[in-house]
């Protein structure tokens, strides 16, 4: 998914990334999905592209092309509870 920001300072802040990640987990999913995971590919500053860390770069716009992990909700239930009958811990389910 391609994903774009407005940086607020012109200055490209990790807050603006966290933005731009959080606005791609903030489309409705069917109530049988859920998300995962937020994945970046690469960046891209005003007309700049294939950047890898803009943190410190100065520009408007934040494009992000972004690879947006989903599950079947059922799944994800049945795999938390197969790992909970091995005795392991999730950090994060």
């Amino acid at each position: 998914c391609i994903q774009q920001t407005i940086v607020g300072s012109g200055e490209i802040e990790q807050k603006d990334i966290d933005d731009l990640l959080n606005t791609a987990m903030s489309v409705t999913l069917p109530p049988s999905m859920r998300y995962l995971d937020v994945i970046p590919q690469e960046y891209s500053v005003d007309y700049a592209r294939r950047i890898r860390t803009p943190i410190g770069m100065e520009g408007k716009k934040l494009e992000g092309s972004l690879h947006v992990v989903t599950a079947q909700s059922a799944q994800c239930l049945f795999l938390n509870k197969v790992i909970r009958r091995t005795g392991l811990e999730l950090i994060d389910s």
